[in-house]
């Protein structure tokens, strides 16, 4: 997206320069991106670029301002590409696009030739804006990579950790509980051994659709890696309503997965915790209840608790 950029100031000589911000979601500091220059974001920035980055997200629209600089006059238009919806400390960073255009040379332009400079700037106009829309796809296309497993599509470690925090924070305020559940599939190792990486593929990606379809959309779960699974529950009073839900979760589980006329029957070892029981950080509640799932296994149990309510 630099390169683009360079070439569209190459270009259009009223563009006197596209820039790239990263906006924080909770005091909306701005940086400026950079494409090979380490470190990759520039926090020291003029103070209309970092208010207007700012403004664009707070507002999620168009920011433009006249600026004089050096005796001459620039329109300074920023726009919103990514802005995460989530305004608090676990929420995702923003971007903006910048544009900085010379009203000198576009007052010359016009001045020179005023009805092929107005064909001529409404087609670059059209062009700003498919560029600025393939901007925000590969943003959301970044930003979803950096939060997701590739194989599954589930959230990653490190989206989960988010989630549990938003969670948490909404069973704080009712003294409610959490429930951390971490799965791993019995004896994978065997089946990637025996039958390849392909069919141990495709056997986490139909666990995983069977995992989501189990699950409430105000449950939260991630695949850590390799085989093992770790699910977030919420709003459950008793042991008895844990038991249930992970004993119908098991069960989908347990259905035979056929793959190439070969019928695969997975079983899982979970180990759980329970916030704030067990620990209220993120890390040591997988902690537990990884030990939880390792004990479960050596058991040959479908289950082991950390924790009990």
């Amino acid at each position: 997206m630099f390169k683009d950029a360079t070439l569209l100031t190459e270009q259009y000589k009223i563009v006197k320069e596209i820039s790239f911000y990263s906006v924080e979601p909770l005091k909306h500091n701005a940086a400026k991106l950079r494409s090979s220059i380490k470190p990759y974001l520039k926090p020291d920035l003029p103070e209309i670029e970092e208010r207007l980055a700012g403004q664009t997200v707070v507002k999620n629209s168009v920011q433009s301002q006249v600026v004089n600089r050096d005796g001459k006059k620039y329109t300074y238009k920023f726009f919103p590409a990514l802005v995460s919806e989530n305004r608090s400390e676990e929420g995702w960073n923003s971007y903006v696009v910048g544009i900085v255009y010379d009203n000198q040379v576009m007052q010359e332009e016009l001045n020179k030739h005023r009805y092929l400079f107005i064909i001529d700037f409404l087609l670059m106009l059209i062009f700003f804006s498919a560029f600025i829309a393939v901007i925000s796809y590969l943003l959301h296309k970044f930003e979803y990579q950096a939060h997701h497993d590739k194989l599954t599509g589930l959230a990653n470690r490190k989206l989960l950790e988010e989630e549990f925090i938003s969670l948490k924070n909404k069973a704080d305020k009712t003294n409610g509980k959490l429930v951390v559940a971490f799965l791993d599939i019995d004896k994978f190792k065997e089946i990637n051994d025996t039958f390849g990486h392909a069919v141990g593929d495709t056997v986490l990606k139909t666990v995983a659709a069977r995992m989501k379809y189990s699950l409430k959309a105000k449950d939260s779960l991630a695949r850590l890696g390799g085989d093992e699974f770790v699910i977030v529950l919420s709003e459950l009073e008793s042991q008895a309503d844990i038991l249930n839900i992970l004993q119908r979760l098991l069960n989908n589980l347990k259905e035979p997965i056929l793959i190439n006329e070969t019928k695969f029957e997975i079983t899982f070892s979970v180990g759980v915790s329970i916030y704030p029981i067990g620990g209220e950080k993120f890390n040591d509640l997988i902690i537990k209840s990884d030990l939880a799932m390792y004990r479960a296994k050596q058991s040959q149990q479908d289950f082991e608790f950390a924790d009990w309510i």
